[in-house]
């Protein structure tokens, strides 16, 4: 009986320390999850403009993007985007705090420091 009371605090043990560090983890992938979101959300905004462009011979304000009956972004979260004449810049906050950037022409978003207005074609937008 004693050593089944041995096994048995030794599980209860091992329970805490791994539920412990569950929790400790959790923060961590949220924001991973959150980060993922923002990213998603830029390509999503992305294909929309290339979308818009066919159809209006132009890229599209946040705000052309986000109205009408059928919104071509229905997201209307933590991100921005700023065109002029064949270029845009969008640019978008994850809840953990970290903002990412793409423009026309970029291979993959970017994480961090904006691109400047030469490599981008258009000065990338701030999000307070």
């Amino acid at each position: 009986m004693e050593t089944n009371l041995k096994w048995i605090i030794a599980a209860i043990i091992v329970g805490v320390v791994a539920a412990a560090a569950g929790i400790v983890s959790l923060p961590a992938i949220m924001a991973n999850s959150s980060d993922g979101s923002a990213k998603t959300l830029i390509n999503n905004v992305e294909l929309a403009e290339d979308t818009y462009i066919l159809s209006g011979g132009s890229y599209a304000t946040r705000a052309q993007l986000t109205t009408g009956t059928d919104p071509l972004v229905k997201d209307k979260g933590k991100w921005d985007v700023s065109t002029t004449d064949g270029h845009y810049c969008i640019t978008a906050r994850s809840d953990s705090g970290k903002t990412f950037y793409s423009y026309k022409g970029a291979t993959d978003v970017i994480e961090g420091t904006a691109p400047d207005a030469a490599t981008a074609g258009v000065a990338c937008p701030t999000i307070p």
